[in-house]
């Protein structure tokens, strides 16, 4: 389930046990159990990215963009495949632009 909508579901739930503390234990206890929910949110959210940034980086890093391949029977690992697709005409002008003559071959 995706981050956003995993967390709007749980809401009536933490909300009605944040209610229940607070009636039972009082507002301290309250305070921390809503602390440390949202405390764990946040891990579960920075984890999350942080995974998916990896997956990224490693699958489209230097302008490359690899593709993961299966790993036959006995081999502990496969190399993915592995595309240059080089950039379009309007990122080698932009270049051109923003930097001059920086990269001119003379």
């Amino acid at each position: 389930m995706m981050l956003e909508k995993g967390f709007i579901a749980e809401i009536p739930k933490v909300d009605a046990k944040a209610k229940s503390i607070l009636e039972a234990e009082g507002k301290d206890a309250a305070v921390k159990f809503v602390s440390s929910y949202s405390q764990e949110a946040a891990s579960k959210t920075f984890n999350t990215w942080k995974k998916l940034y990896a997956q990224l980086f490693m699958k489209y890093m230097d302008g490359n963009i690899k593709t993961k391949q299966e790993v036959k029977p006995g081999y502990k690992m496969a190399n993915p495949d592995v595309k240059q697709p080089g950039y379009g005409e309007n990122w080698y002008r932009k270049i051109v632009e923003e930097t001059g003559n920086q990269f001119e071959v003379k």
